[in-house]
């Protein structure tokens, strides 16, 4: 089962459709939305992909969505394109890196 995650804000029209589209497929494919509260760097994510409609309202989002991705999430909505540096994704990264 593939797990997708959807970071939104209030809209109603877009997430809903979304969620009940990918279930009528039945294609082994889970969507549900992103919770979030305070993020470790040791904290596994567990989605495979995440489709981001709100971080770039909520910085807080963005560094989580870069975090993600350094662990191999894919996200749809590129975190990168919106700043160079912060300092969960810097220190994961050098974590990572073994700096």
């Amino acid at each position: 089962m593939i797990k997708v995650g959807l970071l939104t804000g209030r809209e109603w029209s877009f997430p809903p459709a979304f969620i009940a589209e990918v279930a009528k497929r039945d294609a082994g494919v889970e969507v549900e939305y992103v919770k979030l509260g305070g993020t470790s760097m040791d904290e596994p994510i567990p989605y495979a992909v995440i489709f981001d409609r709100i971080s770039h309202e909520v910085p807080y989002y963005r560094t989580y969505l870069k975090h993600a991705a350094l662990q191999g999430c894919t996200v749809v909505n590129n975190p990168f394109m919106w700043s160079a540096d912060d300092k969960l994704f810097d220190a994961s990264l050098a974590t990572m890196l073994c700096v």
